[in-house]
């Protein structure tokens, strides 16, 4: 049976949020503004641990899965025009995966070791990691060109006979767009503690399972020149899937850089698989992340 949904759970592996305090503060009276403003030759990392259960129900039987990932990604700000526009490069550092069905390991990798036998899954996350990407991104967090992607899935397919390299160079494309969440905490307008705003994302890393998250972000409070944001979304499909994400970001207010962040996620409904039919699907998921 497909294992449906492990490429949004890593995409959603790389969504930033942070513990925020637990009483509302008052608006200041004093609004700001949040976007991505690192300088020219500044050098930034990622780290995020997620752990998610899924389980999954066809033709009665139960196919219970649990998944841990953590990854460390690097990103350089190379220029900077005079628009704001920020031309980085991203590379992962790190990435660990390990995946069991009813406790019996399918995914056990570590890129801090070598791996034996490459399979799908493996070599598509060995190629990140021996590659890069370079990026033009918005002082909003949107991308306007992205580079590297080709030689990334090349890569791959040349390690695992049969590899759907088209397949493949959309679920990176759509990788580096959830590197675009970070986005979606930078509001349009100057805001107050107090202050919400509306951000909007697709997922396509699986094209037969597209996804939307939308989510209202509220700057929760303001500490020692970091900003604290609130985020409460929905995720929605057109397969029978609903869920929710529910977490808060620290986010440098010079910088516009997550620094901190921890997130819940769940997903339930149904999806169709070629082979097994109907399949009730439902998650939870954590996800911790830290920057610098």
């Amino acid at each position: 049976m497909k294992a449906y949904l492990l490429p949004a759970c890593i995409l959603l592996g790389f969504i930033t949020v942070a513990i925020a305090q637990n009483e509302a503060p008052k608006p200041r009276g004093e609004k700001i503004t949040l976007k991505l403003n690192l300088p020219k030759g500044e050098k930034r990392t990622l780290s995020s641990e997620m752990e998610m259960k899924r389980s999954m129900t066809a033709a009665g039987q139960v196919f219970d899965v649990s998944m841990k990932m953590g990854t460390t990604m690097s990103v350089v700000c190379l220029d900077v025009d005079t628009d704001g526009l920020h031309t980085l490069t991203l590379s992962y550092d790190k990435l660990r995966l390990a995946m069991l069905m009813g406790g019996v390991p399918l995914v056990d990798y570590d890129s801090t070791r070598a791996e034996n036998v490459p399979n799908p899954v493996t070599a598509a996350i060995a190629a990140l990691v021996a590659g890069e990407l370079t990026l033009k991104m918005k002082p909003d967090g949107s991308t306007t060109s992205v580079e590297g992607v080709d030689a990334i899935a090349e890569k791959a397919a040349g390690n695992v006979a049969g590899l759907n390299i088209d397949q493949l160079k959309t679920q990176i494309r759509a990788m580096v767009k959830s590197f675009e969440q970070m986005g979606g905490a930078y509001p349009k307008v100057p805001v107050d503690i107090g202050d919400s705003w509306i951000s909007e994302m697709e997922m396509t890393t699986d094209p037969n399972l597209p996804m939307k998250i939308k989510a209202t972000y509220t700057l929760h409070n303001r500490k020692d020149g970091v900003a604290i944001i609130k985020l409460d979304g929905t995720i929605t499909s057109q397969a029978d899937l609903k869920g929710s994400v529910k977490g808060d970001m620290h986010m440098d207010e010079k910088t516009g850089w997550i620094t901190g962040g921890e997130m819940a996620i769940t997903l339930a409904g149904k999806v169709v698989d070629p082979t097994a039919g109907p399949v009730q699907v439902d998650m939870t998921s954590t996800v911790k992340i830290t920057g610098k």
